[in-house]
């Protein structure tokens, strides 16, 4: 479930949720939140758009393409409206932008000293820290003045709410009482809104770097120390105290953010490649493949790899309030791979059949062979490669163990390879693959109606009469294998054992991932053991490596 929110907006037919690590969730139509969006401090929604402000004063936008623009810059609120957006800046300022058909881009001369933001379909709302409205764009009976006491605004579709003050009470304070700040970075602002006017404010327990004007009841500033604090808030007026919590979450310093750095590079190709972290940050990295390098203000990766190799890289992410390190094995290959993204040639190679980084041994590739969903390799020392989409040719036969092979091919189901004694394997032509392709059903009662079954029967040599094949998938729709059973008798009726056989295949689908994803991990800390040892640009023992060989030694020799 989601835990950690601070702030929730709504928009058309979306949600979003602001957790108080910086992240943001969402969930409904056209809602996919931007990869690596971090720092945000606060959010809203509106129609088929989204807004997050960042700790740095900058806005980020997606959804409808109508609303994109170069965001403006020092802002501390924003709304969004349904084809508009607002925003607040430090000066009490407003910029719009998007649509201006109805006037609702077109914000009023002179206007100032802004507190609080709206927007609806085609009109907009600003709340001013006098407690009056400034309204412009198609506000239909929407009041331009007059509404008196003004404490807190709503913008809908087609109307708006205002919240009104109550003369003659004690002020009683408004808004969510759970804020997120950015520790170490960015200008805190956040105001304590009461329903009535206060004459002097208050707030005990703020972090440090934080001040409250008691006149205003604007708290701003830096926070300088991450956690989680309780502040007392109070309001005092002629007619009372009211009091309320505000529980103030600073985050430290910036966590690294999965997603920015793929494992897998080309040599003399640009990599989009950029390390993400939770806030602003400085960056920096050591062991970068040659040609490369970091800009330590973004976080980009520059340059192209310029040699092949596995390469251990180590990265570093610096706010004042702390560095965070983060060690990652890249692979740089000579092989570029392209084509339609439902294919296997995406698919990183790995030894025989996994997939993950490029191993070190087809970093220097001499020939290669695509097929209709798996690929093959073969390296500068005579040892083949394969990997595929799951279900096609993914695992090179062990009769090539420690053989040296001088060609290779792939067809569209199955792959060759020709010793260096002339002689040729092949392999794959499964009955799966042709499932897995979609040339096949899952179920064939009678395999002689199926002429992609009865190609695979005559290639294995297999006497199946009747056929059930089916994907083994992960619990988030990854095809992870395949689970095929074939009888010597047809099946008329075959087709209604799908559903049960089905649930089984599930249940190994979802074991068979949590395998993989076990045996990947032993694989990469024995990936990164090996380049801790090795010279990336020779692939000879480093100076660990001979110092560990010497203790050894010596240990022997005593």
């Amino acid at each position: 479930g989601l835990t950690g929110v601070v702030a929730i907006a709504a928009g058309q037919i979306h949600s979003l949720a602001l957790k108080d690590d910086g992240t943001v969730a969402a969930w409904g139509y056209e809602c996919t939140v931007p990869a690596g969006l971090c720092g945000v401090v606060a959010i809203a929604a509106e129609g088929h758009y989204s807004l997050a402000l960042k700790s740095d004063g900058t806005l980020v936008s997606w959804g409808q393409t109508y609303n994109r623009i170069a965001e403006p810059t020092g802002v501390t609120e924003a709304a969004a409206g349904a084809q508009h957006s607002l925003a607040l800046k430090s000066d009490g300022t407003v910029v719009a932008w998007g649509s201006n058909y109805h006037g609702e881009g077109q914000v009023p001369t002179g206007l100032a000293g802004v507190v609080k933001l709206a927007a609806g379909a085609n009109y907009s709302l600003a709340l001013k820290s006098d407690r009056t409205l400034a309204v412009w764009g198609n506000t239909g009976d929407i009041p331009a003045a007059g509404v008196p006491e003004v404490a807190a605004v709503s913008a809908g579709i087609n109307g708006a709410l205002a919240l009104l003050g109550t003369p003659g009470r004690p002020p009683a304070i408004l808004g969510s009482m759970r804020v997120l700040a950015t520790g170490g970075y960015g200008s805190f602002r956040y105001r304590i809104a009461t329903a009535s006017p206060a004459a002097s404010f208050a707030a005990a327990g703020l972090p440090p770097g934080l001040v409250l004007d008691t006149a205003t009841g604007f708290i701003t500033g830096t926070a300088t120390r991450p956690g989680r604090y309780s502040v007392a808030l109070s309001a005092t007026n002629g007619h009372g105290t009211d009091q309320r919590k505000l529980i103030l979450t600073v985050t430290g310093k910036p966590a690294w953010v999965e997603g920015g750095v793929p494992e897998n590079w080309t040599v003399g190709l640009p990599t989009a490649a950029r390390v993400l972290a939770s806030g602003d940050a400085v960056f920096s990295a050591i062991g970068l493949p040659p040609g490369t390098g970091i800009d330590p203000a973004t976080g980009a990766i520059t340059g192209a790899p310029s040699l092949p190799g596995l390469y251990s890289v180590t990265f570093s992410l610096t706010n004042p309030l702390g560095t965070t390190v983060k060690t990652v094995d890249i692979g740089v290959s000579n092989i570029h791979m392209w084509g339609p993204g439902n294919t296997s040639l995406i698919y990183p190679p790995d030894p025989k059949n996994t997939t993950g980084h490029v191993p070190a041994g087809i970093s220097c590739a001499v020939a290669i062979a695509a097929g209709r969903g798996h690929t093959v390799a073969l390296s500068s020392d005579g040892a083949v490669y394969s990997w595929s989409r799951p279900g096609f040719q993914l695992e090179v036969p062990s009769s090539l163990d420690g053989v040296r092979v001088k060609a290779i091919a792939a067809g569209p189901y199955h792959s060759l390879a020709v010793r260096e004694d002339g002689t040729v394997v092949s392999w794959g032509d499964s009955f799966c693959v042709q499932m897995l392709a979609g040339d096949a059903p899952q179920a064939a009662g009678r395999v002689d109606d199926v002429p992609a079954y009865v190609y695979a029967r005559e290639r294995n040599n297999l006497p199946a009469a009747a056929l059930l094949a089916l994907p083994l998938t992960a619990p988030d729709g990854e095809v992870v294998g395949t689970l095929c059973a074939a009888s010597r008798h047809r099946l008329n009726h075959l087709e209604e054992l799908l559903p049960t056989v089905q649930v089984q295949a599930n249940m190994l689908g979802a074991l068979l991932a949590h395998e993989l994803r076990l045996a990947d991990e032993v694989r990469r800390a024995e990936r990164a053991e090996h380049a801790a040892h090795t010279d990336a640009l020779t692939e000879v023992g480093n100076r660990r490596s001979w110092d560990a060989a010497l203790a050894a030694e010596e240990t022997r020799a005593a």
